[in-house]
């Protein structure tokens, strides 16, 4: 299957979905969780990757709370959005980096890695949360889809759009993260009657005994 992100088109397609009405309800609850992530967990001296930017969703939130921000994106049309972004709100502490993550090789590692909405697309979850936690000296910031009713319709019309979305069952979020300290937090469409889309991890980088946090 041809990666539909480095496709010309994408990144305008992408836009206009974020604007639709029913996607920004939906991910309205998800969007208040990460804030309130972002404040609990980064402070102004930190210096964060961002991994999969995109067209910078998140990244002037993350900005505005610490140091700097490295925002690491692979498809050229989602870094011109984002440059013109940067370069229009005239912030400073953002650094733009076109690289595939795994290619990517810092000179240091950062306070913070942040990964949203990547794990969605990624064939091996378990390698792409190693390498977060390798560059990160604090903590991991990363969303999880998980597996629910919700979940299912993601896939389908992922699928429709040609997107294999990947998604996770409880006991194999556990076990991506066993042996850190995390803790786990389920939004985006969380009903009394049905599990959250999305699972919110917060990774603490030190091992230490595994603490669970949160339920799922």
């Amino acid at each position: 299957m041809d990666d539909l992100f480095l496709k010309s088109g994408f990144p305008q397609l992408y836009e206009y979905v974020l604007r639709l009405p029913i996607i920004r309800s939906i991910r309205y609850q998800e969007q208040q969780t990460l804030l309130r992530t972002f404040a609990e967990n980064l402070n102004g001296a930190d210096e964060v990757l961002e991994v999969g930017a995109g067209t910078g969703f998140y990244t002037f939130d993350i900005a505005c709370r610490v140091q700097s921000v490295t925002a690491l994106e692979r498809s050229l049309g989602m870094t011109r959005i984002l440059r013109e972004r940067i370069l229009s709100a005239a912030t400073r502490n953002i650094t733009l980096v076109e690289s595939d993550f795994f290619s990517y090789a810092p000179d240091r590692r950062f306070d913070a890695v942040i990964a949203i909405g990547v794990l969605d697309c990624v064939s091996d979850a378990k390698m792409f949360l190693a390498r977060c936690i390798s560059l990160a000296r604090k903590c991991v910031i990363v969303t999880i889809p998980r597996s629910s009713f919700w979940a299912s319709i993601h896939s389908f019309f992922g699928g429709m759009m040609g997107v294999r979305v990947s998604v996770y069952t409880p006991e194999e979020i556990v076990g991506y993260l066993r042996g850190y300290r995390y803790k786990l937090t389920e939004t985006g469409l969380r009903t009394p009657w049905t599990h959250g889309l999305t699972v919110v991890a917060v990774i603490r980088t030190s091992q230490e005994q595994d603490t669970r946090e949160g339920t799922l």
